[in-house]
């Protein structure tokens, strides 16, 4: 929603098999922004926010 609110273009994609060594904190989701995982909803969207200076 935030991507879509920023106006910017972005791939969903959906794990199927997860389990905890897909991240290197063990959490879903997560957004990928370089080689860096960023978990946890709560931050990805602190995060986003930020980035496209959204935030109130």
């Amino acid at each position: 929603l935030i991507f879509h609110c920023a106006g910017v273009k972005y791939e969903d994609n959906f794990i199927e098999n997860y389990t905890d060594s897909d991240t290197s904190l063990g959490f879903m989701p997560y957004l990928q922004v370089n080689e860096d995982k960023i978990p946890l909803i709560s931050v990805i969207c602190r995060y986003l926010s930020k980035e496209f200076n959204i935030a109130g």
